[in-house]
């Protein structure tokens, strides 16, 4: 029965969010305890609210609590909001990582054709990498950083059984629903926090 009502606007309520999450829940303070939090966003905080929250302020109240904050961002974040979640994360000796899409396109012909989103941009996967599981791990970059994709800029995930143009003279249509790497993500994550008690 819920319904959302207004926004328009690109950015979050990133501030209001990590004020609620370091200042209002009820922490174990016990000394040796493990305090993390995910921000999982697609766009930077507003800085234009009036009497609102600034994200440095929380994140030194969450240092002096031991709380790390990890980033994860999500398809559309731009340059602005990916600076912000990195200062956030290695301030808090978090990480920041991609969530990253995987969507499978076939042909007529049966020909599949992959693409990787991360941030604002795509991958088109060679077709001999397109069965290659690293991106669940490394994020889409190392494919483009090994020349085994062409990136598009500005590229989102499409609806299953949506047509796309990615290739001259022919139509493919996505096959089946998005996968993500977020288990993968937020696992390594974790685990990265363990070893370093």
């Amino acid at each position: 029965s819920l319904s959302a009502q207004g926004g328009g606007d690109h950015e979050e309520s990133v501030n209001e969010a990590l004020y609620v999450t370091v200042e209002k829940m009820n922490w174990d303070m016990t000394p040796g305890t493990s305090r993390m939090v995910f921000l999982i966003a697609d766009a930077g905080p507003h800085m234009d609210y009036p009497n609102d929250y600034n994200y440095k302020d929380i994140v030194k109240r969450a240092r002096s609590k031991n709380i790390i904050i990890s980033s994860i961002g999500c398809s559309g974040l731009d340059s602005s909001a990916d600076s912000i979640f990195r200062e956030i994360s290695s301030a808090t000796n978090g990480t920041f990582d991609y969530l990253t899409y995987r969507q499978a396109f076939v042909d007529t012909h049966g020909k599949t054709q992959v693409i990787l989103y991360q941030g604002d941009k795509g991958y088109v996967v060679n077709e001999k990498y397109a069965d290659d599981s690293r991106w669940k791990d490394t994020g889409a970059e190392i494919f483009a950083s090994e020349s085994k994709a062409e990136v598009i800029k500005n590229s989102a995930p499409v609806t299953a059984g949506s047509s796309l143009g990615i290739s001259e003279g022919a139509s493919y249509k996505a096959d089946r629903s998005l996968e993500n790497n977020l288990p993968a993500t937020i696992t390594r994550q974790v685990q990265k926090q363990v070893k370093t008690r």
